[in-house]
């Protein structure tokens, strides 16, 4: 059983590879920071607050060292991101200059989730039509069963909603419930999972940066300021040890010589969004998977808000070892 489940989810993870492991901490000593002279207003009581980010006209200035405040609160901002008790997340992953091959030269995935670091449960979602889109050698009967997929993990049960996956194991009810710890790429979600993108940052704990802080604006309605880090990879993975390798390797095509990252900090001291930055010419990728550029964005609301995920309702609900007992795969 556990065999025929980790083959099956792994047709899910191969999408959702920006993942990564562990807590978060900001280790930026011997980072730099270029520090623009800026305006520190922040929008007006009373005017329209606007969705994305609202910059001001900045104009970077010079260069302090890794002791300088705005390094110290890009520190503080990870690591009070990773004692953040639960959370909201929305992001997407959008690339562009797909190699030709695929059928199309862009895509765009949306996801969300929420999260309770306090107990563990998640929800993860993400719309896979641009995948179906993607694979220009897919039936068009199993395209049709790509569009939103639903992970939700509550204690050590796991639920599943995906037409696709439904179809592989003949489940008649939306969802279907199996041990959360019976299949590698399940837990994969809960351990890293862009349903908590706070854990994201913690790869890059070690990683030195160059920091330009951008200056003050506003990302869905928080006054926040900007800084853009570029990270040396490039190093970050030549001191990794293995363990540190692997989970940085599980984020996806991360660069093999640097990646910039750009960051927002409420006023609170909480990471509010960040966008990781992929140029597909310094990563190494199969032959017909190239890529110009990877743009995966992660936006965080209801911090510290209590969140509580709930189960689906028991009758859309099938328990995998009611289905496919003949479905195995050879180990």
């Amino acid at each position: 059983m556990t065999r025929r489940i980790s083959t099956i989810l792994a047709v899910l993870v191969l999408v959702v590879s920006a993942c990564g492991d562990g807590g978060v901490s900001a280790d930026l000593d011997g980072a730099d920071v270029v520090g623009p002279a800026f305006d520190e207003s922040t929008t007006s009581a009373g005017a329209a607050v606007p969705t994305t980010a609202e910059t001001q006209a900045i104009t970077p200035t010079g260069v302090t060292g890794s002791g300088s405040s705005e390094v110290t609160a890009l520190r503080a901002a990870f690591v009070a991101s990773a004692d953040v008790t639960s959370g909201r997340m929305e992001g997407s992953i959008e690339v562009s200059g797909l190699d030709r091959s695929q059928g199309i030269t862009e895509m765009v995935i949306p996801f969300g989730g929420t999260f309770d670091n306090t107990s563990g449960d998640f929800s993860f979602f993400m719309d896979m039509s641009g995948v179906a889109v993607a694979g220009k050698e897919m039936p068009s009967e199993i395209a049709g069963l790509f569009g939103e997929m639903e992970v939700r993990q509550i204690g050590d049960i796991a639920y599943v909603k995906f037409p696709f996956f439904n179809m592989f194991l003949g489940a008649e009810t939306p969802w279907i419930a199996m041990p959360a710890d019976e299949s590698d790429p399940t837990g994969g979600f809960s351990m890293t999972s862009p349903g908590n993108p706070s854990e994201i940052l913690g790869s890059f704990e070690h990683a030195g940066a160059t920091v330009e802080v951008i200056g003050p604006e506003t990302v869905n309605g928080v006054d926040a300021t900007h800084y853009r880090a570029v990270f040396d990879t490039e190093a970050l993975f030549a001191q990794a040890t293995p363990e540190e390798r692997k989970r940085l390797e599980a984020q996806g095509p991360i660069p093999t010589d640097s990646m910039p990252m750009d960051v927002w900090i409420s006023d609170e001291g909480l990471v509010v969004r960040f966008i990781m930055e992929i140029d597909g010419d310094s990563v190494d990728a199969e032959s017909g998977e190239s890529f110009d550029l990877m743009l995966m964005r992660y936006d965080m609301f209801e911090l510290n808000s209590g969140i509580v995920i709930e189960p689906p309702p028991p009758g859309d609900v099938t328990h995998v070892e009611d289905l496919a007992p003949s479905f195995e795969f050879d180990a």
